[in-house]
């Protein structure tokens, strides 16, 4: 099996794991010496290769004896011991006259297997490239045969990299029989440079070994990428004692306090839900939870210094039965006296307690009743039940109800439309106050409670009855209210006034109670008068247009209060006056009242233009005033007798026009 992290470097991986120091680890598995130690003057009998490729650079690191042994700076050499720390990491360096270092080129592959297999959680790489950067793929190989794997490692080139620095400043030299020239020490008090690499590894597999592939590209000129381990530090992974923690039981929902008997200071302990999910941490062990609300199972597990998580033992919240709340009845006094306030679903498993405070403190009472010394105010007393195990019920507060028998109530007597819904209203309601309704003075059926009551009225007077009271023992006297129907106003005594031929006027009186007044003419739908909306608009005037009626009629309805109050309509109707004209063809002006006037006779003139000549063409008479008849005189005299000629232009209210020529006789 193989966890393959693909390029994905752990650094400073756990909050465990800070401050804690990484310890060097014995491997096997170095492939060449590259460190020049001792006091002789060879660094090239003394190492197996150079560390870079190029020729002329052929340089390895060599010891801090070598180089003073050699003339070299005095700044120069890595530790004679071998041992390389750096804050929490240390390593130790193979010895100098072996094999010392695993030395990758490019493609090449190489194993360092650890002389005594154990269980680390965290790695740490004391390593270098040369010729720049190496990419490689680190594997970690555990005893049960599987393996995590980390791709893309980049191992940063031992000169100038300022990340992840372990050592720095021991310089380099050449590869040669010596003795030395000041130019064959290079390097300065920061390069070259060896690098720290971390790794986090499964939680409590055991290390066998670490395998190592350089997938870095040859360099043109120059070979290829170098990449050299020196040594493995790590920081072991104890495993947690499995926890011993008991289970808990609850009275009733809340959290509970679970406790690990068995702790070790060298874990902590979390606590979760589940098996694989963290609540909470303790270093005692100690974990109080939220809020249970049913049987539950918690998990802890010890964890070790780099976070991984035991065994983990299962806990479990019981929640024991809910103890019920008591029920009791409510005390209702009409004036100062003793109260008894009882249990009314008691429970012969359980005791209950009676309280003066709902916080508890002293039993004033136990049982499943209580009386109470006397009460002259609205009081309340608490009872608790407890079961057999001590759990006790949540409080219950049992009312003691202080009242004097409340006012009458006062109901209006109202008038209703038969057929509509009614309302009876208290006009002396007060808080607090039970208003109740009956349909008898006495007994009877309880028709609803509220200061108001609503009921479908059909007709005739009908009484109801209401009460004011506290509590079922302080009720004041029934009061008796009546509703009796609504009565129709009269109705409007309609007539005309005024005909013409297309318009008619109709007026009615005013009619007691009438807020208002609809019309309908002609069997039409009811409208506002035309004299406007109100008590007082009593006429309306109907303009007959298009195709001439003879008679209009028209139903007048006065408007109540409540819409059964609307009166039955009152009627009228008018005939129309005939649209004619009549020009008579003689009259006889002597002065015997009969017939002495000439005049155009007609319903609804508006404008009327008249002309007459007499026989020699001469205009006699003119006017433009319908009411203005000829006399049969001209200038002041009269005209004899003969046939005159008129011409005459009417314009009838219709807007119609009437032009009509004749002969007319004078007679005398």
């Amino acid at each position: 099996m193989k966890n393959c992290l693909s390029g994905l470097l752990f650094l400073l991986l756990s909050a465990y794991a800070s401050g804690q120091t990484f310890s060097p680890i014995a491997v096997t598995g170095f492939n060449h010496d590259v460190i020049a130690e001792g006091t002789g003057s060879s660094s090239l009998t003394t190492t197996t290769k150079e560390m870079d490729a190029i020729s002329i650079s052929n340089n390895v690191i060599c010891t801090k004896q070598f180089a003073a042994a050699n003339g070299g700076p005095t700044w120069f050499g890595i530790p004679n011991d071998g041992l390389i720390a750096n804050g929490t990491r240390t390593w130790q360096l193979a010895g100098y006259t072996g094999n010392n270092t695993l030395s990758l080129l490019t493609q090449e592959s190489g194993t360092l297997a650890l002389t005594t297999p154990d269980i680390y959680g965290r790695i740490t790489l004391l390593a270098t490239s040369t010729e720049g950067n190496s990419t490689l793929t680190v594997t970690f190989n555990f005893d049960d045969g599987t393996t995590t794997q980390f791709t893309s490692q980049v191992f940063s080139d031992w000169f100038n990299i300022t990340t992840n620095v372990a050592i720095a400043g021991y310089g380099r030299v050449k590869r040669q029989n010596g003795p030395f020239a000041a130019g064959d020490w290079d390097g300065s008090s920061t390069n070259p440079r060896m690098y720290f690499k971390d790794y986090l590894l499964p939680c409590f597999k055991k290390l066998v070994s670490i395998s190592f592939k350089n997938n870095s590209s040859t360099i043109a000129g120059s070979g290829s990428f170098r990449t050299y381990i020196f040594a493995v530090g790590g920081l072991k992974s104890p495993v947690p004692t499995k926890p011993v923690a008991a289970d808990v039981s609850l009275c009733a929902v809340g959290p509970a306090t679970l406790t690990v008997s068995n702790t070790s200071s060298d874990f902590t302990y979390g606590w979760s839900t589940l098996a694989g999910a963290t609540l909470a941490t303790s270093a005692t062990g100690t974990f109080t939870t939220g809020t249970v609300t049913s049987d539950s199972t918690f998990y802890v597990g010890g964890i070790n210094n780099i976070g991984c998580v035991g065994e983990r033992t299962p806990v479990k919240v019981i929640i024991l039965p809910k103890v019920p709340s008591p029920k009791t009845d409510t005390a209702k006094l009409c004036g100062a006296s003793t109260a008894t306030i009882t249990v009314t679903d008691p429970n012969s498993a359980l005791t209950y307690n009676w309280f003066s405070s709902a916080a508890g403190g002293t039993v004033i009472g136990t049982g499943t009743s209580f009386t109470s010394g006397t009460v002259s105010s609205d009081s309340a007393f608490y009872v608790v039940a407890v079961s057999s195990a001590n759990c006790a019920s949540e409080v219950t507060q049992a009312k003691v109800i202080f009242v004097n028998p409340p006012s009458p109530p006062v109901v209006d007597d109202i008038n209703v439309c038969p057929g509509s819904s009614a309302t009876l209203t208290v006009d002396n309601a007060q808080s607090g106050i039970v208003y109740e309704w009956f349909d008898a003075a006495t007994g009877g059926t309880s028709l609803g409670t509220g200061t108001s009551y609503t009921f479908p009225y059909s007709s005739g007077a009908t009484t109801y009855y209401v009460s004011a009271s506290t509590n079922s023992s302080c009720v004041s006297t029934r009061t008796a209210v009546t509703a009796t129907a609504l009565t129709a106003i009269a109705k409007p005594v309609v007539t005309a006034t005024s005909i013409g031929i297309d318009e008619v006027t109709f007026t009615w009186g005013l009619v007691s109670g009438a807020i208002g007044y609809e019309v309908s003419v002609d069997g039409g739908a009811y409208q506002t008068p035309s004299s406007g909306s109100g008590a007082n608009a009593t006429t309306h005037t109907v303009k007959v247009t298009g195709s001439q009626q003879a008679t209009v009629s028209i139903s007048v309805i006065a408007l109540g209060q409540q819409e059964c109050q609307n009166s039955a309509p009152g009627l009228a109707s008018a005939k129309l006056l005939a649209k004619e004209v009549y020009v008579p063809n003689a009259f006889t002006p002597n002065g015997d009242g009969k017939n002495d006037e000439f005049k155009v006779y007609g319903n609804g003139i508006a404008t009327i233009q008249l002309k007459i000549f007499n026989q020699w063409g001469e205009l006699v008479f003119t006017t433009s005033d319908v009411n203005k008849a000829w006399d049969g005189t001209f200038n002041g005299k009269q005209q004899p007798v003969g046939v005159y000629i008129y011409a005459v232009k009417l314009v009838l209210t219709t807007g119609e026009e009437v032009v009509r020529k004749g002969d007319i006789n004078l007679v005398r």
